[in-house]
């Protein structure tokens, strides 16, 4: 199964913000991030 972009980008932010946090991250801070 292939990622879209989107999908990439998602993911990279979401490994990017447990790198700097070392916390789970929940789906509305993530989701704030791109909004």
């Amino acid at each position: 199964m292939l990622l879209t972009e989107r999908r990439r980008q998602f993911l990279k932010k979401l490994v990017d913000l447990h790198r700097m946090t070392r916390l789970p991250i929940h789906y509305g801070t993530l989701a704030n991030v791109f909004f």
